[in-house]
């Protein structure tokens, strides 16, 4: 197999949250998402306390606050973005494919006023191969309205959101993502709501049909439910969930569980989903599907961390030799406040044939606010 070398350059400024990486939920000391970020799920921005532990837990050193402290925003108001140049290489069977390209170019804000919030992101939508014009690529992926208890115990929020649902890794092309409808900009307009008490965390949402630009993926009427439960130390938690939608004439339905573990005598945060999918189309065989993910990250300190990542997906069982399997590894270095160096290598099979497969990179430089 021939090997492919990226070398690409990706510079993010005003960017207002570091990806939710999970591996720093039980790792930094936080318990859940809703720590360090203002959305239930962790992602987006992140609040007071989630920069200073960007500065003093996860970075070396720095100032974790906006703009590195140089201005103070009033508590009602909170303000960020994110801006990223990306590039890839990617190795097929017709021959080695490269792009160099803005992957992302976000503005956040966050309005509150006492228990109630509105909060969004507005962007430009960037493409990798086929760019549309500047107008067609703006858009709001992500904006709700938020009702929550001042001790984070309950919420309620009504806009476009992905439902709470599986490990939320950050990195959108993981098969636990890609093909359980939450991809790159899948996010649909929905209701959720939630509570945590003690050592349990149960969200709900409702999803609609309604459809607005920038419009990816199957978007109807349906609901998604996600429960998780905590052990006593909090290091460790186990997820039941599960979501379906109707669109048109066909139901889809995803049922599965996650587990997530921190080991701290060794540094390694684990975790693994599965989750079975049953596709109902009129006068047609059910079609079942597999998406499953398992992943070990080592995190000897600040600083810096390494994972191994293995995928699976398996579109139609009844179909022979239609499994996707990967192997991935990926690196994060966080030398200073605000500053991140990220790197993913990842190389997949089809019906576990080398010849069928593929091989691509990625490296990435970030720069929050």
């Amino acid at each position: 197999m021939r090997l492919i070398v990226l070398v690409l350059l990706a510079l993010g400024v005003l960017a207002g949250d570091v990806a939710a990486y999970p591996e720093f939920q039980f790792s930094t000391g936080a318990t859940r998402c809703a720590e360090c970020h203002f959305a239930p799920m962790g992602g987006g921005l992140i609040n007071a306390y989630g920069r200073d532990e960007a500065a003093s837990t996860i970075s070396e050193a720095g100032d974790g606050r906006f703009l590195h402290g140089a201005i103070e925003l009033p508590e009602w108001i909170a303000l960020g973005g994110d801006v990223r140049v990306a590039g890839l290489g990617k190795h097929v069977r017709d021959g080695t494919e490269a792009a160099v390209f803005p992957m992302q170019a976000d503005l956040y804000a966050r309005v509150a006023n006492g228990t109630w919030s509105v909060q969004g992101t507005f962007g430009v939508l960037e493409t990798i191969r086929k760019p549309g014009s500047f107008t067609e690529r703006l858009g709001s992926r992500e904006h709700y309205a938020m009702v929550e208890a001042e001790d984070k115990a309950w919420y309620a929020r009504a806009g476009r959101f992905l439902p709470a649902f599986g490990l939320r890794m950050p990195d959108h092309t993981v098969y636990v993502r890609r093909y359980t409808g939450q991809h790159a900009f899948e996010e649909s307009y929905g209701l959720g709501a939630g509570f945590a008490k003690g050592s349990w965390e149960v969200h709900a949402t409702l999803m609609t049909p309604l459809e607005l630009h920038p419009i990816v993926g199957r978007h109807g009427w349906g609901g998604a439910l996600m429960v998780e439960r905590f052990n006593e130390a909090s290091t460790a938690s186990v997820i039941l969930q599960a979501r379906s939608q109707r669109v048109g004439d066909t139901i889809e339905n995803w049922t599965g569980g996650a587990y997530k573990r921190w080991i701290e005598d060794a540094d390694i945060w684990v975790a693994a989903e599965i989750d079975v999918g049953m596709t109902r189309v009129p006068d047609a065989p059910v079609i079942t599907r597999i998406a499953a993910y398992a992943t070990a990250s080592y995190r000897p300190g600040k600083k810096w961390g390494a994972a191994l990542g293995a995928h699976a997906y398996d579109g139609d069982v009844r179909i022979v030799d239609n499994d996707r399997i990967a192997l991935d590894t990926r690196f994060a270095w966080f030398p200073r406040a605000h500053l991140e160096v990220a790197a993913l290598v990842r190389g997949a099979v089809l019906a576990r044939e080398l010849a069928r497969g593929d091989v691509f990179g990625f490296l990435q430089l970030h720069y929050y606010l």
